[in-house]
């Protein structure tokens, strides 16, 4: 599952399907879950009902083994190439459920953000 700017495949990864009809292809269609934001600005309320409503119901209906985490931080409050505004206690609501899953087993890959100091607080 994805949550990410999208801006109608004019952000990166731009021409890449991110879009939500994206379900992925052959024997992985319906295991892809997009959930892409066209606007910039997006925050914490957006991240908080995306999740609740749509990542942690799949989630738990998928009982996933184990649980990878690729991080990306464009979404951070500061990060002047995202500009959307998710907070560190967002961030941290949003791994705090996923730990829920798989018996607590959770890796999570830092990825990418551009800006350290945005960044910093949600590592």
């Amino acid at each position: 599952m994805s949550i990410h700017r999208h801006d109608d495949g004019m952000f990166y990864p731009m021409g890449e399907p991110k879009d939500y009809v994206d379900v992925g292809e052959g024997k992985g269609r319906g295991y892809s879950v997009n959930i892409p934001w066209n606007a910039t600005k997006i925050g914490d309320d957006a991240y908080r009902a995306a999740f609740a409503k749509i990542v942690m119901p799949i989630a738990y209906e998928f009982a996933p083994e184990l649980v990878l985490i690729s991080s990306g931080f464009d979404a951070a409050a500061g990060d002047p190439l995202g500009e959307c505004y998710v907070t560190a206690d967002t961030y941290a609501l949003m791994t705090y459920h996923l730990m829920s899953l798989a018996g607590g087993r959770l890796i999570t890959v830092l990825e990418g953000g551009n800006d350290c100091k945005a960044k910093y607080g949600t590592v």
